[in-house]
C-alpha cells in the first residue's frame, strides 16, 4: 500500500488552509488582471481617434449641420479641449463671477441633455461648465 506524507501546511487547521488558498488565488488573480489591463491601457502618446470636428463638420452645409442630433453649437460657449486621448467638446457660459457648477454627463447621456438644467442655473447667476 502506498502512503503519502502531506506537507505540514496541508494538514493544518481548515482556517489556515483556507487562508493560504485565498492568498494564492488572490495573488494569481491580481497578476492576471494586471497583465490584461496593462496591455489594453491607452497610451497618452498613442494614435488618437480622428474627431468628427475635423473629418465631418467642415464638409457639411449649414442646413446639414443644424439637422444633426447634436449640432456643434447646441449650447452656448462651445469649445474643444485637446486631451491625450483625443478632443472633447465642452460648453461653458454664465456670468464670470457667478457660482461655479461643473456638470458631467453619464455613459448613456450626452452633455447637451444637461442643457435645460444648465440654463436654469445660469438664470440664477451660476457659471456652468458641461463636460
Amino acid at each position: 500500500m502506498l502512503s503519502f506524507n502531506f506537507p505540514p501546511w496541508m494538514t493544518a487547521t481548515p482556517t489556515l488552509t483556507l487562508t493560504i488558498t485565498s492568498v494564492v488565488t488572490l495573488t494569481f488573480t491580481l497578476l492576471l488582471l494586471r497583465l490584461v489591463f496593462a496591455s489594453t491601457k491607452p497610451k497618452a502618446s498613442g494614435t488618437r481617434i480622428p474627431s468628427p470636428r475635423d473629418t465631418l463638420l467642415p464638409f457639411l452645409s449649414r442646413s446639414q449641420a443644424s439637422a444633426l442630433s447634436y449640432p456643434p453649437n447646441i449650447l452656448p460657449g462651445a469649445r474643444d479641449v485637446s486631451t491625450p486621448y483625443g478632443v472633447m467638446r465642452c460648453y461653458e457660459w454664465g456670468p464670470e463671477g457667478g457660482r461655479k457648477v461643473v456638470m458631467v454627463h453619464g455613459d448613456t447621456t450626452p452633455g447637451p441633455m444637461l442643457g435645460p438644467i444648465a440654463r436654469a442655473l445660469v438664470k440664477r447667476g451660476c457659471r456652468i461648465l458641461i463636460l
